[in-house]
């Protein structure tokens, strides 16, 4: 029995729904030390319990955005047990025995299928001529380019400054307003295209992402080194006193700034000023 990796929300929710006994599901990112701490442990587990299905998901895949949610993860490594379809347990952190303790009191002797469902094949698009889909590539690239570029400190997330959807969005949104950095954000949950076109445009296939004057800087994990060695502090523009902008303005004025914004997210869905 191996641990699996699964990338498609897809592959997950048949596994879920197809498995009769133990699932143990670890979010993972690869640039965290303690999910390859956890890898192992899971290896171990899985060859112990071979009845069981062992599987990985990557907390920063973009199609794995609403599972992510769905079971609260804010954080990697985090494990989680679901049991005839439905949560039963979970682990946060790398707490081995913890891990270890859990899957074993979920365990039981019953004889289980080893093999996950597969994934669906998603419907193929309709093909497009070369010449039609070079001229699509071009305009979002320089929509793109336009929109990296609509304040000197632009932050691509999950959700909005008010309300991140995922861990990672929050963890950068909260180090960029202690910073007291003045930047914009875009929800990229609100547009697909502009979605999957920045992870062309920045060959970077993850979010965040932050751009300063429109040159991209990196993500979390980047901008978490940039930070521990001061770089990040020196490159971000500071937020003017009384501007009445950025992350760290009052709570208090959190909803009478959503209704002097409606207007502008109207005509810039998923564009917020922080």
């Amino acid at each position: 029995n191996m641990v699996q990796l699964l990338s498609s929300p897809q592959g997950f929710e048949a596994l879920v729904k197809g498995a009769k006994g133990l699932v143990v599901v670890h979010f993972f990112a690869d640039w965290a030390a303690q999910c390859k701490q956890m890898d192992a442990v899971l290896d171990s587990l899985a060859a112990k319990y071979p009845g069981g299905h062992f599987v990985k998901l990557e907390a920063e895949n973009e199609d794995l955005v609403d599972i992510a949610m769905k079971y609260d993860i804010s954080a990697v490594p985090t494990v989680i047990i679901i049991k005839n379809g439905k949560l039963v347990d979970r682990v946060d952190g790398a707490n081995v025995p913890e891990l270890t303790q859990k899957v074993g009191a979920h365990t039981t002797a019953a004889d289980q299928t080893a093999g996950a469902p597969g994934a669906g094949a998603a419907a193929a698009a309709p093909a497009k001529g070369a010449a039609a889909a070079a001229e699509e590539e071009a305009a979002l690239m320089e929509r793109l380019g336009q929109l990296v570029r609509s304040a000197k400190c632009m932050l691509f997330i999950k959700g909005h400054p008010g309300e991140p959807r995922c861990g990672f969005s929050r963890t950068i949104v909260q180090m960029l307003t202690d910073l007291d950095c003045d930047f914009g954000t875009f929800d990229i949950l609100s547009d697909n295209e502009v979605r999957q076109g920045l992870k062309r445009f920045a060959e970077w296939p993850t979010f965040p992402q932050l751009y300063v004057d429109g040159e991209f800087v990196g993500g979390l994990d980047v901008c978490k080194e940039l930070l521990a060695s001061g770089e990040l502090a020196a490159m971000l523009p500071k937020r003017v006193a009384g501007a009445g902008r950025g992350a760290g303005a009052g709570a208090g004025e959190g909803a009478t700034r959503e209704e002097r914004l409606a207007a502008r997210v109207k005509r810039a869905p998923g564009r917020w000023f922080v």
